[in-house]
């Protein structure tokens, strides 16, 4: 039995109402990148605000209506207060530096830790202004446990919990059991894992198994991981389909919408 911690909408909406974020969402063909390590100097992630301000102009380019900056949280390096000041430094930062050519949410890239549940803070590290959680599982063998509490996150707290880069982490016999059991999670694949003829099977039979297929770029830089959601939107269309495209955009949108929930 896990103790929910969730309470009323999560975190704060500044950025989703400041930006007409949210509730204004719902127009055909919104593209969001729903993941990304795009703020500077906060993680392994883009190492200055010039490199920040390249990927989101590039994504601009490209297309992207709305990037989520979701910086990794590891529960075992710091605590969600330390964290959450950390990044709105980066987030001021940025915004300081430039005007912005695409609106952003802040939120988290959560790595999976025993006792996740009872985090009372948890909500904090949601995308500002929603209950979507994005989550990465360990990259070691998963157990029953752990999939008890990541289902209970979803069915006792009410958090919409996104599982991210499933094709990276299920290389195994042991995980690939496992995941089928979280299928009806939503699941964001990486833009990258399409491109490649070695993991496009395995990301599309993800995105084709999953209850809400999702797609993410994963970008940390302009280099050696440089945003490509267009190249990943690509592969959908021409091996999933227009309307699956289209689904996953509706999909990634209701997960911006607003979520106010009773106590």
């Amino acid at each position: 039995m896990y103790r929910c911690t969730l309470r009323g909408s999560c975190a704060t909406i500044k950025n989703c109402h400041r930006m007409g974020i949210g509730a204004g969402l719902g127009g055909a063909q919104t593209v969001i990148d729903l993941h990304t390590h795009v703020l500077p100097k906060i993680d392994d992630g883009s190492d200055s605000v010039e490199t920040s301000a390249g990927m989101l102009h590039r994504m601009a380019q490209h297309g992207v209506d709305v990037v989520c900056a979701t910086p990794h949280f590891y529960r075992d390096r710091t605590d969600v207060e330390t964290f959450l000041s950390r990044r709105d430094a980066a987030w001021q930062r940025l915004q300081q530096a430039q005007p912005l050519p695409v609106p952003l949410v802040l939120g988290a890239e959560v790595t999976y830790y025993s006792g996740i549940s009872e985090e009372k803070n948890l909500h904090q590290l949601c995308l500002e202004g929603t209950n979507t959680l994005l989550l990465e599982m360990p990259y070691s063998d998963w157990n029953s446990f752990q999939i008890d509490e990541v289902m209970s996150l979803a069915w006792d707290c009410g958090f919409d919990v996104v599982l991210v880069h499933p094709e990276r982490l299920t290389m195994g016999a042991n995980n690939k059991r496992y995941l089928h059991m979280l299928y009806s999670l939503p699941m964001q694949v990486n833009a990258g894992a399409l491109r490649q003829w070695r993991t496009r099977r395995g990301a599309l039979e993800i995105l084709q198994n999953t209850a809400k297929p999702l797609l993410g770029s994963d970008c940390h830089n302009l280099k050696s991981r440089a945003p490509n959601l267009w190249e990943g939107r690509s592969v959908v269309e021409r091996k999933l389909g227009r309307e699956f495209l289209s689904d996953m955009d509706q999909n990634a949108q209701m997960l911006l919408q607003p979520r106010f929930e009773s106590v």
